[in-house]
C-alpha cells in the first residue's frame, strides 16, 4: 500500500447515467450505478495502490446505498463531476498539506485517469449490451446485474 488516495466522483443515484433512462426503470438504474461504483472500489482495492478512498457526491444516498465505510464518503457542495473533483482533491491536499507547493515536496501528485483502456463508459443500451457480453460470466457486480435486469427487459423497454 502506498499513502494515494483513490478520489471516486458519483453524480448520484437519480442524476448518473441519465442517458439510460429510457432503457431502464429508475429502481434498476439505480441497481446499475451501485454495482458500478462496487466494481471501480473493488479494482481500487484490489490494485493495493491507494492506501485510502473517497468517494465523493452531492448525494448523500450514495454513502447509505452503497454501504461505505465510515471517512470514505465526502459530501460535495455544488454540482457536477468537475466541482467534485475539485472539492475532494482540495480535501486531500489540506490532509496532506497546506500548500501545492509543500504537497509536493511531500509526494504528493494529483493525476485524472481518463484512458480507454482503463475504463469503460456506459451511456446507451448499445454500452450495456457490450458491457454483458465483455462479462458473461458475471465475474463484476456490473455483469450480475445486468444478469438480473436481464437485457431481454431492457430490450423490451427501449423499444417502446
Amino acid at each position: 500500500m502506498t499513502g494515494n488516495l483513490a478520489i471516486i466522483p458519483v453524480k448520484g443515484l437519480v442524476e448518473s447515467k441519465s442517458r439510460l433512462a429510457r432503457s431502464l426503470s429508475p429502481e434498476d438504474k439505480e441497481k446499475l450505478i451501485l454495482a458500478l461504483l462496487e466494481d471501480v472500489l473493488a479494482a481500487v482495492k484490489e490494485s493495493q495502490l491507494f492506501s485510502r478512498v473517497l468517494v465523493v457526491s452531492p448525494d448523500p444516498n450514495v454513502e447509505k446505498e452503497a454501504n461505505l465505510p465510515h471517512g470514505t464518503f465526502l459530501h460535495q457542495e455544488g454540482q457536477g463531476l468537475n466541482a467534485g473533483i475539485r472539492q475532494s482533491t482540495l480535501f486531500a491536499m489540506r490532509e496532506k498539506a497546506s500548500s501545492v507547493a509543500a504537497a509536493q515536496k511531500t509526494g504528493f501528485a494529483v493525476y485524472s485517469i481518463s484512458n480507454p483502456r482503463l475504463s469503460f463508459d456506459v451511456d446507451t443500451l448499445e454500452d450495456l449490451i457490450a458491457l454483458a457480453r465483455k462479462d458473461p460470466h458475471g465475474k463484476t457486480r456490473t455483469a450480475k446485474c445486468l444478469q438480473e435486469m436481464t437485457l431481454l427487459h431492457v430490450l423490451a423497454r427501449s423499444s417502446k
